[in-house]
């Protein structure tokens, strides 16, 4: 619907233009080589271009027929099983790692051209695609996917125990969060390492004061409110108390219970998502003991007593230690 509506416009033609079905073929077959990536062969142009206007339908419903058959065709949606030049493959993988995407004019050209199986025009294709603003997006999408800031994103606390843990200062978390990623990232000194190393943080005067960080006297002196608490500061921290992505104060809350630290939930993450290891789903019917089991433990005795059995140590020999380790961290990350 969406193309058929912008037709004459995507087609570069007039309504009323005599050679005006000659121009829509021609701008359904550019459609279907784009979808796949690759120039279409006779047999392929007949299939999925021609055969559609050899009927008696309003050209626009012709063109949905295209269209269609294009976007519901195997090899639009598993783009690997299609058969391309070196060139052509090169320019669908590119496209899809870095941008999630087709390729776009210029690469489409490049590789046509065979230029793709050059280092140096390769190399020149990857640094304009990387400073496209769909790099980036695409791969903050990993990371959040990776780091499962979902879970962080829809956190809740006790009111009554963190009364200033808010809307807010959630949003400004994951803000924080991702302008270290952006630093550790595409800064000139990018390396993975500091992924792990960082003893900075990102924090507006809000989450300063939350976490109990010394500002910067720059966000000292803004007076005005809002103005601080918009804008954020790469702030030195305390190696011996934070070091890198894991204890971002994000991913510290969104791996706790909404008044607890959960060193099961923390561990777990660790044990898949950095050390890759594959761990048993728990029964369904098992509830984590609170503090009312007994008052007197801690949350590492509890967490302890309710793993000791060892059909659970299968797993929690691995989970616990991992956890355990992060139990500086509470509900919401302070330390």
């Amino acid at each position: 619907d969406w193309v058929a509506e912008r037709l004459w416009r995507l087609a570069g033609v007039k309504s009323d233009e005599a050679e005006r079905a000659e121009h829509i073929k021609t701008f359904c077959r550019q459609f279907v080589e784009r979808a796949f990536a690759a120039p279409l062969s006779e047999e392929e142009d007949v299939f999925f271009v021609d055969q559609h206007f050899q009927n008696d339908l309003p050209i626009k419903d012709q063109v949905k027929r295209v269209v269609l058959l294009t976007l519901k065709s195997p090899r639009f949606l598993y783009p690997e099983i299609a058969k391309r030049d070196r060139d052509y493959d090169a320019a669908r993988r590119i496209s899809l790692v870095l941008w999630d995407s087709l390729p776009d004019r210029q690469l489409y050209e490049v590789a046509a051209a065979g230029g793709l199986t050059k280092p140096e025009t390769l190399d020149g294709q990857l640094l304009r695609m990387m400073s496209n603003p769909r790099a980036k997006a695409k791969l903050f999408s990993f990371f959040h996917y990776w780091l499962k800031t979902d879970q962080a994103a829809e956190a809740t606390k006790d009111n009554r125990l963190y009364p200033d843990f808010d809307e807010r200062l959630l949003t400004d978390l994951q803000q924080s969060l991702d302008q270290y990623l952006d630093e550790v990232v595409w800064s000139e000194t990018s390396d993975f390492r500091e992924l792990f190393l960082a003893d900075y943080l990102f924090v507006n005067q809000r989450l300063a004061n939350f976490y109990d960080l010394a500002p910067d006297s720059k966000a000292s002196e803004v007076e005005d409110e809002t103005v601080a608490s918009a804008g954020f500061l790469k702030l030195p921290v305390d190696p011996a108390q934070r070091a890198g992505i894991l204890t971002h104060p994000y991913l510290m809350a969104g791996l706790a219970y909404h008044n607890d630290s959960s060193p099961i939930h923390r561990g777990v993450f660790v044990a898949r998502n950095l050390l890759g290891r594959r761990l048993r789903q728990p029964p369904d019917d098992v509830k984590p003991l609170t503090e009312e089991f007994n008052p007197e433990m801690t949350t590492r005795q509890r967490v302890e007593h309710q793993t000791k059995e060892v059909a659970c140590m299968n797993c929690h020999s691995v989970i616990n230690p991992l956890g355990f380790s992060l139990e500086n961290f509470d509900a919401v990350g302070r330390f």
